[in-house]
């Protein structure tokens, strides 16, 4: 079956990119923002999962906007 070789911790990276991936597009969605998203899941050598994001420069832009918005800057 697909998967069956993967750790735990490596599931574990592969859900967090998903949920992570799903909610940076809803919030760009809801923002109009159009931009190339990637985001990629590993282990890393201490064994912990995590995520690499790759965003372009519109995307981060929006998001810098956004930080300073929540912020009430």
């Amino acid at each position: 079956m697909p998967g069956d070789h993967l750790s735990d911790r490596d599931r574990e990276a592969l859900r967090l990119a998903y949920v992570l991936r799903e909610q940076m597009r809803a919030w760009m969605s809801r923002r109009g923002v159009t931009a190339a998203l990637m985001i990629s899941p590993f282990v890393d050598r201490a064994g912990q999962p995590n995520v690499l994001v790759r965003m372009d420069a519109n995307l981060a832009l929006a998001m810098i906007l956004s930080f300073h918005e929540a912020d009430g800057r």
